[in-house]
């Protein structure tokens, strides 16, 4: 049996109709789990709810109370009840405060009434959270937008559950906005003091007084959670997917100036490309992400404790002038085979490993890609291979000054390098999106397999550099990332690089794409 942690947790879900929302009825469920019978009852839930309850009301919100809900009630009497007061066009706030936990890629909400020891199947003893996603899907909502508080740690055996939340993996439902108060898979330090936790409370006053559009006050509300945490001498960093285009909605509608009147132009077209949103390729089926012109230091971060390699020094400041796409995760088995399959017969399946001879598990990453294979893969389908410093840019996911790519060693738990731990069960290659996302919410940019880049493998310069494509000529390119075999105390620092000149059974391959005409194509503008 594997450890399991219950995890206490706020989450609200607001779903909006994508045409004017300003004058949309609204409607919101508070749900507030604290006096559980076996787990132990949770101080700041009445907190959380009487913050998060306020927030709404003053939004013009008709809040429906839910208080210690237990099963099998909930599922016939809870949710009915709730669903009554929706109709179509509505701006909906589904809000939880409780315990929730993972299995087997789902979320659930646990009721007062759950017992850690029964052995019946959770979905029998919890409420599944899809179910509460696709009952809404069903009402005809277009917006939906989760927020998420918590988990903090709890140490309970629950067979079959993991640590926290998994992402829930919003892209199927258009028009999602999903916020977390931590990554997924990692606890978040707890309200202290008998007040409102983290999230909540920053959550709840920004809706008070912000009277900004929904998708710029959770970025205002994510970077002030973390900055919050850093003042405190902790680390957290929420965790933000969007899938959000069309849609507008305002807590408050922002003041309008009385003007005269002038002949006015037709609104911009919204920003894009713009970051957290997924778009899929309409060639390799590979989802991408988009990360945005930066400047940062590249290379090796000082720690006299557990200093770099050469290879990974000096550190450098790196201009990036223009933005890309790059894959979410690793190319993978079925994304390869579509492209061999459709350059036949020049084109071939790489060696399998050997614990997939006929290459049957689709959604690993494709490894055993000499660097040339890889190139060529990337060109087909639209794009190229990341350069080095666009490929550490997308690892660093915006931090500054991180080491490791969850900002603790305990990034390791998180990823699948060489044993196993927490939540690394695998003895070989993970499919892609078994472990955390970074803040920029790409997958697997540390350990599961090594990634080929573009650039040869040379020394750095500690001059600034703009662009860098990286040595004009060399014997190897470059590898990064770590894999399935790779040490972590060494290979888990963003910085590790090592070159390398043939093909091997951990190394793998993601894609960037620039942004052209021919790219905006191939990776469509959601509508």
């Amino acid at each position: 049996m594997m450890r399991a942690f219950p995890v206490a947790c706020t989450l609200f879900c607001l779903v909006a109709h994508a045409q004017d929302l300003s004058k949309a009825n609204r409607v919101a469920l508070v749900i507030g789990n604290s006096g559980y019978s076996v787990l132990p009852k949770l101080q700041s839930v009445p907190k959380d709810v009487e913050a998060i309850s306020n927030a709404l009301k003053n939004a013009a919100f008709d809040v429906v109370s839910v208080n210690d809900f237990k099963v099998p009630e909930f599922f016939t009497q809870g949710i009915a009840d709730f669903e009554k007061h929706l109709k179509g066009g509505d701006v909906c706030v589904v809000y939880y405060a409780g315990y929730a936990l993972q299995s087997e890629g789902d979320n659930y909400l646990l009721p007062v009434n759950f017992d850690p020891q029964d052995q019946k199947a959770l979905v029998d003893r919890a409420y599944l959270f899809v179910r509460l996603q696709e009952d809404l899907d069903a009402h005809g909502v277009a917006l939906r937008i989760f927020i998420q508080e918590g988990p903090p740690p709890l140490n309970v055996a629950i067979k079959g559950a993991g640590i926290g939340l998994v992402d829930p993996q919003i892209g199927p439902f258009k028009e999602t906005l999903f916020v977390s108060a931590g990554r997924t898979g990692e606890w978040v330090p707890t309200a202290s003091g008998g007040g409102a936790d983290r999230l909540t409370t920053i959550a709840a006053k920004a809706i008070n007084e912000q009277k900004i559009e929904l998708d710029s006050l959770f970025e205002h509300v994510r970077s002030d959670v973390t900055e919050s945490a850093r003042t405190g001498g902790q680390t957290q960093v929420p965790f933000h997917d969007s899938t959000v285009v069309r849609s507008q909605f305002y807590f408050h509608e922002p003041e309008k100036k009385v003007e005269t009147p002038v002949t006015t132009l037709p609104p911009p077209p919204p920003e894009w490309p713009r970051q957290n949103v997924i778009v899929q390729n309409s060639r390799d089926r590979e989802e991408y992400l988009w990360v945005k012109p930066q400047r940062f230091m590249m290379g090796c971060v000082p720690n006299g404790d557990k200093p770099c390699e050469d290879a990974e020094k000096p550190r450098h400041q790196v201009t990036l002038t223009k933005g890309f796409w790059i894959g979410r995760n690793e190319v993978q088995v079925d994304s390869y085979q579509r492209y061999v399959q459709a350059n036949k017969p020049k084109t071939k399946m790489p060696s399998a490993p050997l614990d997939d001879r006929h290459w049957d598990k689709t959604d690993r990453p494709i490894v055993d890609v000499k660097w040339e294979d890889a190139k060529a893969y990337c060109g087909w389908a639209g794009g190229r291979l990341p350069t080095e410093a666009e490929w550490e840019a997308a690892a660093r996911g915006g931090m500054r000054d991180e080491i490791y790519p969850m900002g603790s060693e305990k990034s390791r738990d998180f990823a699948n390098f060489a044993g196993k731990s927490e939540n690394d069960i695998y003895d070989g290659i993970a499919p892609v999106r078994k472990f955390n996302p970074n803040p920029y919410g790409l997958y697997d940019m540390s350990g599961n397999v090594w990634e080929w880049v573009n650039d040869f493998f040379g020394p750095y310069t500690a001059a600034n550099v703009t662009d860098p494509p990286g040595p004009s000529n060399g014997k190897d390119h470059v590898i990064r990332g770590g894999s399935f075999a790779s040490d972590a105390k060494v290979h888990l620092r963003i910085s590790y690089r090592k070159g390398m000149s043939k093909d091997e059974n951990n190394i793998g391959f993601r894609c960037a794409i620039d942004d052209t005409d021919a790219s905006k194509k191939l990776l469509p503008q959601p509508r």
